[in-house]
C-alpha cells in the first residue's frame, strides 16, 4: 500500500485574496486650491490646443449642499490642460470633467476639505 504524506496547503481563495487599504482622499483646505492636471491634444496633435473646451462639474457630496459647480479649465502648454477649483464648503467633493477632446472627457475624482 502506497501511503503519501500529506502536506499543508492553504485554499486556493487564501492565496488570491487580499486586502487592499483603499487610496486616502487628497485633502484640500477650505478656500484652498484643487488642481486638475490631464493629458490632452498638443499642438502637435491639434490646430489650437487653446480652443479645445474643458469644464469640470463639482459636486458636494457629504454632506450634499447645493447646486454642483461648473469651473472652466484651460490649456497651460506641452499637451497639458488644468482645471482649478476653490472649495466653498468642507467635506468630500466630487468631480466630473466634459471636454471637446475625448481624452479629456469623463475623468473624475474626489477630494476632502
Amino acid at each position: 500500500r502506497n501511503q503519501r504524506k500529506s502536506r499543508l496547503r492553504a485554499p486556493l481563495w487564501a492565496l488570491t485574496l487580499t486586502s487592499a487599504a483603499p487610496t486616502p482622499l487628497a485633502s484640500v483646505p477650505l478656500y484652498g486650491q484643487y488642481e486638475i492636471t490631464l493629458a490632452g491634444p498638443s499642438e502637435a496633435t491639434v490646430a489650437n490646443p487653446f480652443e479645445v473646451e474643458l469644464s469640470a462639474t463639482f459636486t458636494h457630496t457629504e454632506p450634499p449642499t447645493g447646486t454642483p459647480i461648473v469651473v472652466g479649465g484651460f490649456y497651460d502648454g506641452g499637451g497639458t490642460y488644468r482645471v482649478r477649483f476653490s472649495p466653498p464648503a468642507e467635506g468630500e467633493w466630487k468631480y466630473t470633467t466634459a471636454s471637446s477632446a475625448a481624452a479629456l472627457d469623463g475623468s473624475g475624482g474626489e477630494f476632502h476639505v
